[in-house]
């Protein structure tokens, strides 16, 4: 039997595999120049969590996905079972709890139980290596304040790739080097236009975001960095339109 499959993503990919075993001559198709990075599977990160699909998905979901990791081992030795981990704020526990009713084969667990499955998290929370870190770059941005402009730039990107780094996702990541490009670019002009009289008060949001990573409140830090970022973009907006009048 000849079988043609267009894409070689996961699904074209184990139907192919499948075939074959099955006897079946098979032609794979596929656009991009080599496998994975252009695939819906690759963008969800390869991740089976087949009594989590209950939440939005018919029961003939979970059964298939819970079928299929017995195929996963059979095929490759490095399929991980160790169970989904969901986790979220304390304000969104609703939506967790209304989660949880969804799904199935769920069990609900404390901080130490997310630590012991997640150390990544833990570390984030509470590494002093990383705490001390942000302890003494904060430390320098103080003693710099009002001093040397230049250098306390280089010390808050310094701050802010900390803290982007303590977060350790790809997305905040790839927004913090646009971002910080920008600053390097602009920051002498942001610096003596638009940030001069700002410092103070970016100084004392800086003090609030790292009090509030001491906490592990995660909450809190939400908040301080929406309202550093929003009186920020305040500080820029007001720039800007008193340029604009003077230049009528």
């Amino acid at each position: 039997m000849q079988i043609t499959i267009i894409g070689a993503g996961i699904a074209g990919l184990c139907c192919a595999l499948e075939l074959c075993e099955r006897g079946a001559s098979v032609e794979l198709l596929e656009r991009a120049p080599q496998l994975a990075g252009a695939g819906c599977s690759w963008f969800a990160g390869g991740m089976l969590a087949p009594w989590c699909e209950r939440e939005s998905s018919p029961p003939l979901i979970a059964q298939l996905g819970m079928e299929s990791l017995a195929w996963w081992r059979a095929h490759f030795a490095g399929t991980a079972l160790a169970g989904t981990l969901v986790v979220a704020h304390p304000r969104d526990t609703g939506e967790l709890l209304q989660f949880a009713r969804r799904t199935a084969h769920c069990e609900s667990v404390g901080a130490e139980a997310i630590a012991a499955l997640e150390p990544a998290i833990e570390r984030f929370r509470s590494d002093p290596v990383e705490r001390a870190q942000v302890l003494f770059t904060l430390s320098g941005l103080y003693a710099m304040r009002g001093r040397d402009a230049e250098a306390w730039s280089q010390e808050n990107r310094r701050f802010h790739q900390i803290i982007c780094d303590r977060a350790g996702t790809r997305l905040l990541a790839s927004v913090m080097t646009k971002v910080l490009d920008h600053w390097d670019r602009l920051h002498r002009v942001f610096l003596k236009e638009v940030f001069a009289d700002r410092l103070p008060d970016a100084q004392e949001e800086h003090r609030q975001i790292l009090e509030a990573i001491e906490a592990s409140d995660a909450d809190k830090v939400e908040g301080v960095i929406r309202k550093h970022n929003r009186n920020a973009l305040g500080a820029y907006k007001k720039y800007l339109e008193v340029r604009g009048e003077g230049e009528k």
